[in-house]
């Protein structure tokens, strides 16, 4: 005969493993692989220790965080657009046509549900390793439109930086194969709960790579001079 408080104990323990694995099946929603989030929390442990208690705000937290209650939000794998895919870029191609990943994994740094930073796990000599930690505005950007979407596009959502450009970008598939947005569009506001509803305002990805392109062009010329 089992005793009481070993059911409950069990319960208990089996309760607490599905939490937990509910838990890591939320965070790899993007395909990332478990070496990659081990990578990421234990580098978001060791960035944090380095960080001096004066310069918290440069990393998007307040003087009164507190750095121990930070946990990482679903990653989102990073994507380039080539320079060459822009000046190449016909009327109905796709973004998918016209990216190509990088290898790199962003991981949102939450405190209370708020994304303060942004930490970058990348492989290094064949192991995957956190890399940086920081850019409070690239955070700042991606909380905006991750507020504005629905959890359920949330972890579908393309990651996508313009190096030449110096800019971010994003693509939503499920709303289709043409929609490509700068993280600081201005369709993206800050909605209250009774805009939470209205649809996410996206730019044309045509629109998108031919404002992009002569910013591209000028900026490599720069560099070439």
């Amino acid at each position: 005969m089992i005793a009481k408080g070993t059911c409950t104990i069990r319960t208990y323990q089996l309760f607490f493993f599905l939490v937990c694995l509910l838990f890591s099946n939320n965070l790899l929603a993007n395909d990332s692989s478990p070496e990659i989030f081990q990578a990421a929390q234990s580098g978001l442990d060791r960035f944090l220790n380095q960080i001096p208690e004066n310069d918290l705000e440069s990393y998007g937290f307040s003087q009164n965080s507190l750095l121990d209650h930070a946990s990482l939000g679903i990653p989102l794998e990073l994507y380039k657009l080539l320079p060459s895919e822009v000046t190449d870029y016909a009327p109905g191609m796709s973004v998918d046509s016209l990216i190509t990943k990088t290898g790199m994994w962003y991981f949102p740094v939450k405190i209370n549900d708020k994304i303060s930073c942004i930490l970058i796990v990348d492989r290094i000599d064949n192991a995957w390793k956190a890399v940086s930690l920081g850019n409070a505005a690239l955070a700042a950007q991606l909380s905006k439109v991750i507020r504005s979407l629905p959890k359920s596009d949330r972890a579908d959502m393309k990651l996508i930086c313009s190096f030449q450009a110096k800019e971010y970008l994003f693509t939503l598939p499920q709303k289709g194969q043409y929609n490509l947005t700068a993280l600081g569009f201005q369709g993206l506001t800050n909605k209250t709960d009774s805009e939470k509803s209205a649809p996410l305002s996206l730019e044309e990805v045509s629109d998108t790579v031919n404002r992009l392109k002569p910013i591209i062009e000028n900026n490599i010329n720069d560099i070439l001079r």
